[in-house]
């Protein structure tokens, strides 16, 4: 009977064959995808450091409160921690706790390198021409950055003071967004500055108080939304917003990059005043800020997260500029130099019909404290503050 010998060229030749055809091929390293998922990772430690610290502080929190007896306080601690739990809100006291403001620094800071290596990744798959990954990682950004609205708690107002209420975030009308790009007219509407429509959105020279009117009946409560990218210098942008008879403005990167707040308050600009955060603009990214103008306050988002509160009756905020009044605008500093890019304006109606807005707000408060357009779909790895006058400093 004839057979193979095990060392026989042909056996050899066949076992390898079988070989090949058992063994799955390897996807082939993605560099790219590597380097997210690296960032990724680093992400996700800094965040459980950060939520570990804060649940502690939480717990130790209502472990002493509780140990006091009284009952009123151990309510309003207890809700205060099922607020961090739910919507990723950090009681106002606990941000003077030392350890607790760095480590939330380093997650705003890790935050912005997710950010980054997301937008490094998109552009890497795209320069390579793979178009499907690069649409895949923006899918991934924005899903994480424009989700779902979810319930969310309410800041207290004083109506609620010593307790915190919860209350379902309302959603945006069925109407949406008004777009305001289409009403501006870049020679009749630029009352300073050159202001230039590209296809990239309204481009503004790096002259002095560049600004622009926006033409819309504002209502007695409503969102504005301004996309934006500072392309060069060091200069602020701000949204100059009308609230029952009075002017404010809703500024970012002032005082030489390193203020964002809300000016004038009874005559004291962003710099120096109580509603602000130290903060500065990084030139080339792209941001979405939010100002929510509501009865009893006023409530300003930058990319998400809730920079500046301020409680008010409107009677102390007086911005003054050449914009005539009941009228939205855009203005930018007057040192720093360096143009803007305005990609998106828009404003949400609220509450009123945008012809008739009240000059003196109600005695209740608004029923719609927060109707936050980007608002996270979940917990957010960065915590918000809930803020008393100005949020974190």
């Amino acid at each position: 009977m004839w057979a193979f010998h095990p060392r026989h060229p042909v056996f050899l030749a066949l076992l390898l064959s079988i070989a090949a055809t058992s063994v799955p091929a390897q996807e082939p390293a993605d560099p790219i995808r590597e380097q997210l998922a690296r960032v990724l990772r680093e992400h996700d430690a800094v965040a459980a450091s950060t939520d570990a610290l804060l649940s502690g502080e939480l717990d130790a929190k209502v472990k002493a409160v509780g140990a006091t007896g009284n009952v009123d306080a151990l309510k309003k601690v207890a809700a205060e921690k099922a607020t961090y739990v739910t919507a990723g809100v950090v009681p106002a006291w606990a941000t003077a706790i030392p350890a607790v403001r760095n480590t939330m620094k380093s997650m705003a800071e890790a935050d912005a390198r997710l950010d980054a290596a997301y937008r490094a990744a998109e552009l890497a798959y795209t320069r390579a021409m793979k178009f499907d990954q690069a649409e895949a990682i923006r899918a991934e950004r924005l899903d994480a950055k424009h989700p779902p609205v979810p319930a969310t708690p309410v800041v207290a107002t004083p109506s609620n003071a010593g307790s915190v209420q919860e209350s379902a975030r309302v959603p945006n009308p069925a109407t949406g967004p008004v777009d305001l790009m289409p009403l501006i007219h870049v020679e009749k509407d630029a009352l300073g500055g050159r202001w230039s429509r590209t296809k990239n959105g309204l481009v503004c020279d790096n002259s002095e108080n560049a600004s622009l009117r926006i033409r819309h009946a504002l209502p007695e409560e409503y969102d504005f939304i301004m996309e934006f990218t500072r392309n060069d210098g060091s200069r602020s942008v701000g949204q100059l917003c009308w609230g029952y008879g009075h002017r404010f403005r809703w500024a970012l990167g002032s005082a030489g990059n390193t203020v964002c707040g809300i000016d004038r308050v009874n005559g004291t600009e962003a710099s120096r005043g109580t509603a602000s955060v130290a903060m500065g603009l990084e030139n080339g990214r792209r941001y979405s800020s939010i100002v929510q103008v509501r009865k009893d306050r006023i409530l300003c988002y930058l990319d998400d997260r809730l920079l500046a509160s301020l409680k008010t009756d409107y009677s102390d905020l007086d911005f003054p500029c050449a914009i005539e009044p009941g009228t939205l605008g855009i203005i930018t500093g007057a040192s720093g130099g360096g143009s803007f890019t305005i990609h998106r304006l828009a404003i949400t109606e609220i509450t009123g019909d945008g012809r008739k807005p009240k000059l003196a707000p109600s005695r209740q408060p608004s029923s719609r404290t927060f109707t936050d357009t980007l608002a996270p779909k979940r917990k957010p790895k960065g915590p918000r503050v809930e803020p008393s006058q100005g949020g974190l400093r």
